[in-house]
């Protein structure tokens, strides 16, 4: 017979970001970290304090290395608001 197409699950597209995501890894290479940069990190993380995880992917292109920590103490609330303020701010993130 001919090919069937069954939907199994509907999602609102709004809810996807809290429903799907299950951490948020901040990126930047290590030549961009400093004070201020720990400072708004650590702002964020205060600001939309949740229950999702925080990691951080610190690296260096011209070695090669590539470094990821899991914060075990912070968490944090994935929202359209973070990921608005994560552009204006143009801070690299990976949403998982």
């Amino acid at each position: 017979g001919a090919p069937r197409l069954q939907f199994n699950h509907f999602q609102l597209l709004h809810d996807v970001l809290d429903n799907m995501t299950k951490k948020i890894t901040f990126q930047a290479p290590i030549q961009e970290i400093d004070q201020d940069y720990i400072e708004t990190i650590t702002a964020l993380v205060k600001k939309y304090r949740g229950k999702k995880g925080v990691h951080m992917a610190v690296y260096n292109r011209e070695k090669e290395v590539y470094l990821t920590m899991q914060s075990q103490s912070a968490k944090i609330d994935i929202n359209r608001d973070l990921i608005r303020t994560l552009k204006e701010k143009r801070l690299r993130y990976k949403l998982n």
